[in-house]
């Protein structure tokens, strides 16, 4: 027995080694195609077109960029699931938010495990959240805001992106704290509600700093606050903070790549190496500063404890809270 185990022992290793000269040679000549990315967020949004420029600034570095295969809806699962049956060669990456570590906690039986199931490739970027209201509206402030609501309960309607989504979950945690009814109005994505805003379709959006910026650029509503620790430099907004209503729970909403189980790391840190690369370009941060995105650009490790964490927190945020299926 003694001796069969150690057979079996040396035939893994001899595996492995057998494996590495591979995995080097594949990392020398990665990327020699372009790497499809299963999206989670609709065609134009923020976070698409963000995500649309690395893969060209990846292309300018390696000859190969992204080709973005667009899948919103179901919280994320459209996605998700794909990612999960692609091929682990480094060709199929999944960008993933906030989403992606709360929706199993919402789940009678999780579909999948955040940590067990994918591959961690690098943490993009954390996008601030903006609250704004119809010009209809008559609040200005989110104190007047909040006195409005309280004085005409169940008046107001807000954009939902679905019940597990972050930006949902920041305007529960919103109508908690102030003992407010807002509406929930189901849409697929960040282009589709901006559109229904400026329609006036809608009264109340909550969605990234960007896509609230775009929203009210035609004069369609005000831009009431803005998360984070910094104003916006072309919307001097205040941030939550300052409104003299903070809730610390209510924060940015961060986006990144994992890819299927079984990518080899050396992929991976490649990948991750040469996205941190592009983010560093000039116009990238000075996109980032001026739309509310914080660039992050981390290793394959650093995302992997990232989301650990997240996932803590958000077992203990929303425990109790009711299951969507």
């Amino acid at each position: 027995m003694r001796l069969t185990h150690r057979l079996g022992r040396l035939s893994a290793l001899l595996a492995l080694a057998a494996a590495l000269p591979q995995v080097a040679r594949a990392q020398d000549t990665y990327p020699n195609k372009p790497i499809q990315v299963i999206s989670s967020q609709g065609v134009g949004g923020g976070v698409d077109a963000l995500l649309r420029a690395i893969g060209q600034g990846l292309a300018e570095r390696t000859g190969h960029g992204f080709t973005v295969d667009a899948r919103p809806g179901a919280n994320g699962l459209l996605a998700t699931n794909a990612c999960a049956n692609g091929k682990p060669d480094g060709y199929t990456v999944c960008l993933v938010n906030t989403q992606f570590v709360l929706l199993p906690f919402l789940q009678t039986k999780p579909t999948y495990d955040p940590v067990k199931d994918f591959e961690p490739v690098t943490h993009i970027v954390t996008a601030s959240l903006a609250l704004a209201v119809q010009k209809d509206v008559p609040a200005r402030t989110l104190p007047e805001l909040i006195a409005y609501s309280r004085a005409n309960p169940g008046k107001l309607n807000y954009i939902s992106l679905g019940a597990a989504n972050p930006v949902d979950l920041g305007v529960e945690l919103l109508m908690r704290q102030h003992g407010v009814n807002w509406t929930a109005i189901p849409y697929k994505g960040a282009a589709d509600s901006t559109l229904a805003f400026q329609a006036g379709d809608v009264q109340l959006m909550f969605i990234t700093s960007l896509n609230v910026m775009a929203a009210t650029a035609n004069g369609a509503g005000t831009m009431l606050f803005v998360t984070g620790d910094k104003r916006l430099p072309k919307v001097p907004v205040p941030t939550l903070n300052e409104t003299g209503m903070p809730n610390p729970a209510v924060g940015g909403i961060w986006f990144g790549l994992v890819a299927p189980p079984g990518t080899p790391k050396a992929l991976r840190d490649k990948l991750a190496r040469e996205v941190a690369e592009v983010l560093k370009r000039p116009d990238m941060v000075q996109r980032a500063g001026e739309t509310g995105y914080q660039l992050v650009g981390s290793t394959p490790d650093q995302f992997g404890t990232f989301m650990g964490k997240e996932r803590t927190q958000a077992g203990a945020l929303l425990a109790g809270k009711p299951k969507i299926n």
